[in-house]
């Protein structure tokens, strides 16, 4: 619907390494339904981890409540989910939350800059299987899934 810039405002980081006394589960430590012994063990695991605020600008089109009613009489909300970055990329559906707009009033077709969290991941594990060590690398976006309510002082009148 509208397309939208995103830059990370703040970003809190920190790092978990550890190289001795990582845990394995039993299945690759050999015990419980393991009977031909170990198959692997964790050498090392290391995890980065960022918490982000960051800023969107949504494109708000014009939204009158009269016009936007459903069959019981309940006003349907205006709702924006960001889909293009200022670069003009494209979000993944699912990796940036929706915005729900307020409504008890009609709403005039601006530009506004809104917040939201997000958590993101890296983490590297390194395993050894008889002799060979692997790597295996897992990243992740966890991104708000209830929507952020947009206050009307947000919005210019």
């Amino acid at each position: 619907m509208a397309a939208v810039g995103r830059i990370e405002e703040k970003i809190n980081k920190f790092r978990a390494t550890e190289a001795s006394g990582t845990a394995n589960i039993a299945f690759l430590d050999g015990g419980i339904n393991a009977p031909n012994g170990p198959t692997s063990q964790t050498a090392e695991v290391t995890a980065d981890f960022w918490l982000s605020t960051v800023k969107f600008t949504l494109h708000v089109p014009d939204w009158n409540p009269t016009d936007n009613r459903c069959a019981n009489d309940h006003v349907v909300p205006l709702r924006i989910t960001p889909t293009t970055a200022l670069d003009g990329t494209k979000y993944v559906e699912g990796t940036v939350p929706t915005f729900v707009f307020p409504t008890d009033k009609p709403i005039k077709k601006q530009e506004i800059t809104v917040t939201s969290r997000q958590f993101q991941y890296a983490q590297n594990v390194f395993l050894n299987f008889n002799n060979l060590t692997w790597m295996h690398i897992s990243v992740a976006t966890a991104v708000p899934k209830a929507d952020i309510i947009i206050e009307s002082s947000q919005l210019k009148v």
